[in-house]
């Protein structure tokens, strides 16, 4: 069956009706005839009913087009928008009778956010800057002016290429000797106060100058207060120089450089709500466009037994994505069922039903 701009040829599908539709009468002259065996003729085209189905479905697994065009041109289809990001799902009910029927239902996972772990709690052992160059008036943070004071100098001999490219930096605390870095850094590079721990503890008053070169010219000095009183950001800037991460004397780290792999679960729930009999499961498989081969759920539901208006959920399909670029996610699956009369299976596999859920997670 082809589908071009939402038209399909349904010559297929009108055939299959046909074959149902034989099928139908022999379901009406078995109930008048419940002790006589069913014309041969019609078990035949039973037969090729079944395997006709079981074709279409393998069909369906190989192409959304096919599966689209299947929940159009099924009796009753179910259409619902979820709201993930982006995302939808088709659940489409075959709906002949209430004899048999089997209801199957995939869900989205809720995607995570990216959370940022900021501000401080403790005092700072090691802390990270980028050095954007420039001058004062690129300081932004919480720090009150009694605690925050940023100054440049001008100076001739000094151009502003080179205050662009490359500087030395030293930081040192105020109040004793202690130094927590000094080394040439270019404008974009990071440097770390307190690298190689040789302090258990940083000075939270501290002074960063920035020269034009080892023993040079200073182009700024920027003094601060760095002890967790005040509130504290990742990209806080104070003059040229910018927090990107910090660790603290209890071992919480805090960076910008995020964590963006997720695992995701599609939730599984097979139901059999709009049946008049209990059903038997016989097999059911998964398709995604996360992997080329089918998923079997058959041995997670052969054999289970469902009575009227009960459901079962099964284990999650479990796959990884990334927060970093919004993927599009579909699932397909198809569930067989049939059902059990007096507390026996009817045997009849013309009378099995199935169910069909498709569902896209934009993520």
């Amino acid at each position: 069956m082809q589908c071009v701009q939402g038209k399909c040829d349904l010559s297929f599908l009108q055939s299959l009706e046909k074959i149902k539709k034989d099928i139908s009468d022999s379901h009406k002259v078995k109930n008048q005839q419940k002790q006589s065996k069913p014309n041969k003729q019609i078990k035949l085209k039973a037969k090729a009913y079944k395997y006709t189905r079981r074709n279409m479905l393998l069909t369906m697994m190989k192409s959304t087009t096919m599966i689209m065009a299947l929940c159009y041109a099924t009796v009753y289809v179910s259409a619902k928008e979820s709201s993930l990001r982006g995302g939808r799902d088709l659940q489409v009910v075959d709906g002949e009778d209430a004899y048999c029927n089997v209801n199957v239902t995939l869900t989205c996972p809720i995607a995570l956010p990216i959370t940022l772990d900021n501000d401080c709690l403790d005092p700072f052992q090691v802390m990270h800057f980028r050095y954007n160059g420039g001058d004062c008036s690129q300081s932004d943070n919480l720090e009150d002016r009694q605690e925050f004071t940023c100054t440049d100098f001008t100076n001739n001999n000094t151009t502003q290429q080179e205050v662009l490219s490359e500087s030395y930096i030293v930081v040192t605390s105020r109040s004793s000797d202690e130094i927590y870095f000094s080394g040439s850094v270019a404008v974009g590079e990071e440097y770390t106060l307190n690298a190689n721990e040789e302090y258990s503890v940083l000075d939270g008053e501290m002074t960063i100058t920035i020269f034009d070169s080892e023993g040079g010219n200073i182009l700024q000095t920027t003094d601060l207060l760095l002890d967790c009183t005040n509130p504290l950001f990742l990209f806080d800037k104070f003059g040229s120089s910018q927090v990107t991460a910090w660790r603290e004397i209890s071992g919480r780290e805090v960076s910008s450089q995020l964590e963006t792999d997720r695992t995701g679960t599609i939730g599984v729930v097979v139901n059999n709500f709009d049946s008049s009999n209990p059903i038997r499961l016989v097999e059911m498989t998964l398709i995604s466009n996360i992997q080329d081969m089918p998923i079997e759920y058959t041995s997670e539901v052969q054999g289970n037994v469902l009575e009227t208006g009960s459901e079962l959920q099964l284990p999650g399909y479990k796959f990884n994505y990334d927060l970093i670029t919004r993927t599009r996610y579909t699932f397909f699956t198809t569930i067989i069922a049939e059902p059990i009369v007096d507390g026996d299976v009817d045997g009849d596999e013309t009378k099995q039903c199935n169910g069909h859920h498709f569902i896209e997670c934009i993520l």
